[in-house]
């Protein structure tokens, strides 16, 4: 349900950020927009850094939680405020395929099942093989926002002068180095040289994860018009997600 919700967020800011961009800076206003989500993710592990450096009592669980329902409460608040008209035009296609974008949706396919790959046992690995403990996997994740925070504007703009296309075949050519170190790292170096590989491993997928914003970018330069860029997006992060539960239950039972 989590992964559910996150996915839906992720496709209506992409498509709010595009159909507000000025034409060609459709890479940039998503480099700002995802920088400045960072800031809210950062805080998150902020806090469960403070709390896991201080005390390390399963309890501490439970005030977490309630810490994440508080904020919650407070994002309901502020969404009953919202004013306007937000009624669905039943005439809009909510899912388009078309056969200009079958590139896309096979794009969409692999990211969903490298993102879960490395979502789930990322820290798996550094938590069971490495033993590193809630603190330090936290202390990873505020790094990898900080460094996200700076690199998002940054992809966009590159996307915007380089163009789409180039970024992705960086993105992928990249990737590959650093799936192969993470998973490998451990054969190449000593224990502790391994561990910090691995992790600044995973700083770097952070951050080339940004380059998915080119596949947005590229639906745009498809689309005829924005209802179908915004119809043609939501059914990407829907196979997105699609995707991304049948890996997980496959690397699950691996």
């Amino acid at each position: 349900v989590y992964s559910l919700g996150e996915h839906i967020q992720i496709g209506m800011k992409s498509t709010l950020t595009l159909g507000y961009a000025r034409t060609g800076l459709g890479g940039s206003a998503l480099g700002i927009q995802n920088s400045v989500s960072q800031i809210g993710t950062l805080g998150g592990y902020l806090v469960i850094i403070a709390v896991f450096s201080l005390t390390t009592a399963a309890g501490n669980y439970g005030i977490l939680f309630a810490v994440a329902a508080v904020l919650a409460g407070i994002s309901l608040l502020c969404s009953l405020k919202i004013t306007g008209s937000s009624e669905t035009d039943r005439n809009k296609r909510r899912f388009y395929f078309h056969k200009k974008y079958t590139k896309y949706y096979m794009l969409e396919m692999f990211y969903g099942a490298r993102k879960q790959v490395f979502f789930t046992f990322g820290p798996y690995v550094l938590i069971l093989f490495y033993g590193a403990n809630a603190a330090m996997i936290s202390l990873l994740f505020a790094v990898s926002a900080i460094a996200c925070f700076f690199a998002s504007p940054i992809v966009g703009r590159i996307i915007d002068k380089v163009g789409y296309k180039t970024v992705m075949i960086a993105d992928t050519l990249i990737l590959v180095l650093v799936c192969f170190f993470y998973g490998f790292a451990h054969h190449l170096f000593p224990r502790d040289i391994a561990f910090i590989v691995c992790c600044i491993n995973y700083v770097l997928d952070a951050v080339i994860s940004l380059a998915s914003m080119a596949s947005n970018i590229y639906v745009q330069d498809l689309s005829d018009n924005p209802d179908e860029t915004k119809a043609t997006i939501s059914t990407g992060v829907s196979i997105n997600h699609l995707i991304t539960i049948f890996i997980a239950l496959f690397g699950g039972w691996i």
